[in-house]
């Protein structure tokens, strides 16, 4: 059976817990191509070294292997990529984790028009797409596609807390559904990890929140609730762009116009480039490097906040520094927390 998972945030995420249920009673072969393009056999991850121009093309030999289960990440960031991903791959279910803003350039500004790429991905053949999205209005959009096409449609419900709850959601159902059990133990372990994902951790006398890797507003704004709701913390918002992500500087100028709780801020602190432009609008104050970020942190006893881009100066020192390179890392989590992993 092949599997697909889409959407926008926590694919890679999604893929190693299902990987990790599923390898309990099958042989499963996944792929993931977050920050590290790795293959997962039964558990056991293998970093893709040589990669085609072409990414798609990397995943033509896994399908060609033997496996009870191929589970693979829809990476394409086009609709007319998305559709030919899914053509090549010809999946049996198609998981789309949630729908955010966020590669706007490509899937247009609204999440409704994202909602419709993603609809419009899917092939005939599909016998079944889940989606995690808590949003009806866009499920509506999807489900359509879908039955259009003839397969069947399933919103999988999940609490708003934490935030990649659909997460947790999305693998209970597929563990009873493809296992027809959710080996309680297991579960509880990753429910465990989605938890410690969301919480403040201390280093170098700075409390700090590493969402580095959070670059959309639709997701920025569940984790900050959230964790406004968990904390009686002030916090300092760190925000760090890139030249070539210019979509995100824009849709997170907008964003931090409209910071939800703003006085419990102590400030918002920007880097790279266009940081002095989005200061001029939205009142923050431009880093130039860790150390100026870390100082301030400590000055003012507030807990730092870091969003939008890991992948650049000197957001990637800071994090460096604090050591956080490891946060959300499940493979780390489960290795470190359990005995189960190689139950």
């Amino acid at each position: 059976m092949r599997i697909v998972v889409s959407g926008t945030r926590g694919k890679s995420t999604l893929i190693r817990m299902l990987s990790f249920m599923l390898s309990t009673k099958y042989k499963v072969l996944s792929k993931v191509t977050g920050e590290k393009a790795v293959i997962i056999r039964n558990g056991a991850e293998i970093p893709i070294r040589m990669r085609p121009r072409q990414r798609i093309l990397e995943n033509l030999p896994l399908l060609s292997e033997k496996a009870d289960f191929i589970i693979l990440e829809n990476q394409t960031i086009t609709p007319y990529t998305m559709r030919i991903f899914n053509r090549i791959v010809r999946p049996d279910i198609v998981v789309i984790t949630n729908i955010r803003r966020d590669h706007t350039e490509f899937l247009g500004e609204r999440r409704e028009h994202i909602a419709d790429c993603f609809g419009r991905s899917i092939q005939k053949g599909v016998s079944m797409v889940l989606s995690g999205e808590h949003d009806d209005r866009l499920n509506e959009i999807i489900r359509r596609h879908v039955e259009r096409r003839g397969g069947e449609f399933r919103v999988v419900r999940s609490s708003s807390d934490p935030p990649a709850s659909e997460l947790l959601s999305l693998t209970r159902f597929l563990s009873e559904h493809l296992l027809g059990d959710v080996h309680g133990e297991r579960f509880k372990l990753l429910n465990e990890y989605i938890e410690s994902m969301f919480s403040i951790r201390e280093s170098k006398g700075v409390r700090f929140f590493d969402g580095s890797k959070i670059n959309d507003p639709d997701s920025a704004c569940l984790v900050i609730r959230y964790l406004l709701r968990k904390y009686n913390d002030r916090f300092l918002l760190f925000c760090q762009f890139r030249r070539d992500r210019r979509d995100r500087t824009s849709v997170f100028c907008d964003f931090l116009l409209k910071l939800p709780s703003r006085d419990r801020f102590e400030g918002v602190l920007l880097a790279g480039h266009g940081a002095e432009v989005v200061a001029r609008r939205v009142g923050g104050e431009v880093m130039r490097n860790a150390k100026e970020v870390l100082d301030r942190a400590r000055s003012d006893s507030a807990t730092l906040l870091m969003l939008v881009n890991r992948h650049a100066q000197p957001m990637s020192e800071v994090a460096e520094i604090l050591g956080s390179s490891s946060v959300g890392d499940i493979c780390n989590y489960i290795e470190n927390h359990s005995c189960c992993s190689r139950a």
